[in-house]
């Protein structure tokens, strides 16, 4: 159950060796300018640059990210196709209609709205992706608390917290298996079932209590916290090829948005499509 949709690849690529903060960078201002667009053409393109980072930047294989592609897929396809049977345009008359489906009618303006929805969430969520196939937490971590001058006691304790997820995860499935084993079973109906997952949950609960409270012990006997500076084992550090790879990415932006609004496909920004 670790790490199932998003994981971490540790191999080498551009990517990859990028300041995590400036990656993190990179990627907010990359999804603002992917969503703030409506036109489906242009919402196109920056699909099509995100693909080629995956293949030529990140280096990652379709098989190696093959699961999280398929949520994203299943997911941009549902929201494209719910938006083009249900935009608000296809239930007002006297709008000319590009094609029916039985009763239903399809407008221009919900195949446009429904498109550029789709491509957008694929895109964002392949950003996703991307950041977290070629980002390790823990450097990431590192990096907003010594780049970013965030406050260690908060980058620190969420690093913990994030790192007790896949922990609880294989703790839940031990606790199913030993179950089976004594043959404690739930009955088949449906009441059963909930009450037998509740008094697992609350098997899981008072483990995860033990744990923290171990893990709290442990950080205050090695006085985490105790000083408002710290030193650090992994320096992470802010170099050129960081700050030429942000410079880059704002440029690939700007540059595809006046290309595409010279060619009279991105006529406007917006978040209302």
């Amino acid at each position: 159950m670790r790490e199932i949709f998003f994981k971490y690849i540790d191999k080498k690529s551009i990517l990859h060796s990028i300041n995590p903060s400036i990656k993190l960078i990179a990627l907010l201002t990359m999804f603002v300018a992917i969503t703030i667009v409506m036109d489906p053409i242009t919402s196109l393109v920056f699909l099509l640059i995100i693909v080629l980072s995956t293949k030529y930047l990140a280096n990652l294989k379709f098989r190696e990210i093959a699961t999280a592609m398929i949520l994203s897929i299943s997911m941009a396809s549902f929201i494209a196709i719910f938006n083009i049977l249900f935009y608000k345009t296809n239930f007002i008359p006297n709008i000319p209609v590009i094609f029916n489906i039985g009763k239903l009618k399809i407008t221009n303006d919900a195949l446009r709205v429904g498109l550029s929805r789709g491509i957008r969430v694929f895109s964002l969520i392949n950003l996703s992706i991307i950041f977290v196939s070629t980002t390790d937490v823990t450097a990431l971590v590192d990096s907003l608390v010594q780049n970013m001058r965030i406050p260690y006691r908060i980058a620190y304790g969420t690093l913990v917290a994030y790192r007790m997820i896949p922990l609880l995860s294989d703790e839940f499935n031990q606790i199913q298996a030993s179950q089976k084993i004594r043959g404690v079973l739930p009955k088949k109906n449906i009441r059963s079932k909930i009450e037998f997952f509740f008094k697992q949950a609350i098997t899981l609960m008072v483990g995860a209590i033990r744990r923290s409270d171990r893990l709290a012990l442990a950080m205050d006997s090695k006085a985490f916290g105790a000083f408002k500076k710290r030193s650090f084992y992994r320096p992470e550090r802010v170099e050129f090829k960081d700050v030429i790879f942000l410079i880059s990415t704002i440029l690939v932006i700007l540059i595809t948005y006046y290309i595409m609004w010279k060619i009279g496909f991105l006529k406007k920004l917006g978040v209302s499509a």
